[in-house]
């Protein structure tokens, strides 16, 4: 063989041995995690101050790593999926592994409290009553309706 073919073919096969290498190596990161679609259980949410909510992510890689993140770390947090509500506003939350991304739109609200309803006694017009209305127009309608029993000559509770 020539020594001009010989430099050819060492030439040629160190090319494919060069792309072979390099066809390996992109093959061995993306299989090593790198996930090419992802996507969350839940694309909106709403949560109270103070709850917790699980993001579930589903990937075509069992072993993908997922980085989870927060826009508004003042509103909710987030670490491993689980999303902690801080305080009342928007947030969104984002999951991402290597090129792709999912992204959950979370409305935080302050919880209600509950107030409970009081019976108070009272006397209205001089007569005992044990049962209320729960507002104060309420109050004087009940006044007024005994104050007409009394004008009428209705007996009053000593």
């Amino acid at each position: 063989m020539s020594n001009t073919k010989t430099r050819i073919k060492n030439g040629f096969m160190a090319a494919v041995a060069a792309m072979l290498s390099i066809c390996m190596a992109v093959s061995l990161f993306s299989a090593c995690g790198e996930a090419s679609f992802l996507k969350l259980d839940k694309s909106a949410a709403t949560m109270y101050v103070g709850d917790s909510l699980t993001l579930v992510a589903t990937t075509d890689k069992t072993d993908a790593e997922i980085v989870w993140s927060s826009d508004a770390t003042h509103i909710a947090t987030v670490s491993g999926g689980v999303v902690t509500a801080v305080s009342a506003g928007e947030v969104t939350i984002k999951a991402k592994s290597g090129g792709v991304k999912a992204t959950c739109d979370i409305t935080v609200i302050e919880k209600q409290e509950e107030k409970p309803v009081e019976k108070k006694e009272f006397k209205a017009a001089g007569y005992k009553r044990s049962e209320v209305s729960y507002s104060a127009g309420s109050i004087a309608a009940n006044a007024n309706i005994l104050k007409n029993r009394e004008s009428k000559g209705d007996k009053k509770d000593e």
